[in-house]
């Protein structure tokens, strides 16, 4: 743990929001066990990933801007390319990027990295919507799958020719439009219920995750846990999903603007506690 405990004499909001004031929550390692009596499922139900069944072309797919669209689920990738098995021949054009010898310009390399890295965020959004597609809507026929998948394909190469577009919002958009025109209002409706039942229940995980972070260094009482959690819920970034994985890469920094939410909640719940309205 990278924090030393501090000082027994100091309020817990006073010591909480020092540590925030030297970065030092910022910078908790939040892979800590759960205290028995707090035990939460904090890691349930979180999305499934689908098992990858072709190399991924992490690379360009054209001139080093599009990236490798294999899905890494026969049950879309054979719609595109007609043949069970067989992986799509999109690699003849790869141009792998920069290199040892490589004379373009500085900006250019640069153009091409960033547009490569958009290339491959929209592609993870685009894997995890089309696997929630297969969930909710497994009946889907050949036909429909191509359309649906073409229409998400195409807004993965918008994204990497537009800076400021917003990857999985994009994606979306696009899939939502696809999935109506070729399955109807109730596929969109179930999709999307899925992804917002799917999005609370990692929203609870990663408030537990902080929760015990902070518990584990503070040592909060069950007051300043319920105020902590309460705290995060409300103003709640849906960046902050990424300490899920932290677990498996302690050390990592709690995500920007957490650390002055948990001060504000547990410097609440002390306030409340003095004038008689918290738990004794």
């Amino acid at each position: 743990m990278i924090l030393a405990p501090p000082p027994v004499s100091m309020p817990s909001a006073v010591r909480i929001r020092a540590a925030c004031g030297c970065g030092l929550i910022a910078c908790l390692a939040v892979a800590v066990p759960i205290r028995a009596d707090h035990r939460e499922k904090a890691f349930a139900e979180v999305d499934e990933v689908p098992e990858v069944t072709v190399v991924r072309n992490s690379f360009a797919r054209v001139s080093g801007l599009e990236p490798g669209q294999e899905i890494g689920d026969p049950w879309w990738d054979d719609v595109e390319t007609g043949h069970v098995g067989e992986e799509p021949n999109r690699d003849e054009a790869r141009d792998t990027g920069p290199g040892d010898g490589d004379t373009r310009r500085p900006n250019e390399q640069m153009r091409r990295r960033t547009a490569r890295q958009r290339g491959q965020a929209a592609m993870n959004a685009l894997r995890g919507d089309l696997s929630l597609v297969r969930h909710t809507s497994p009946a889907l026929d050949a036909a429909a799958r191509a359309e649906v998948l073409a229409a998400g394909q195409r807004a993965v190469d918008e994204i990497v020719a537009a800076p400021f577009t917003a990857p999985r919002a994009h994606v979306r958009a696009a899939l939502s439009a696809a999935l109506e025109a070729h399955a109807g209002a109730g596929a969109v409706a179930a999709w999307k219920h899925e992804i917002d039942q799917r999005s609370e229940r990692r929203r609870r995980a990663a408030i537990a995750v902080i929760v015990e972070a902070v518990d584990q260094s503070h040592g909060l009482d069950d007051g300043q846990r319920a105020a902590v959690a309460e705290g995060l819920a409300r103003g709640w970034q849906n960046s902050w999903e990424m300490v899920l994985g932290h677990a498996q890469r302690p050390g990592r920094s709690l995500p920007s603007g957490v650390a002055e939410c948990v001060a504000q909640a547990v410097g609440t719940a002390a306030s409340s506690q003095r004038t008689g309205g918290g738990t004794p």
